[in-house]
């Protein structure tokens, strides 16, 4: 499965000092992820804890192809 990360979950100091790290996976391509307001507001609300950290990851394989 080839996954589209929004933030690099990789990168340096983002994603460490944090006491839990989520990653909010959607079942589509980022077009539509993008567009679901409830998946957005979900990583908001995650993201207002100051010990948690939440990124969101898109599966491409799942876009209709042209």
């Amino acid at each position: 499965m080839k996954e589209t990360w929004v933030n690099d979950p990789g990168k340096g100091i983002r994603w460490r000092g944090f006491a839990l790290r989520v990653a909010l996976g959607f079942p589509d391509g980022p077009r539509a992820g993008m567009a679901a307001l409830g998946f957005l507001w979900v990583q908001r609300l995650i993201n207002k804890y100051e010990e948690v950290r939440c990124d969101r990851f898109f599966d491409a394989d799942r876009q209709l192809k042209k």
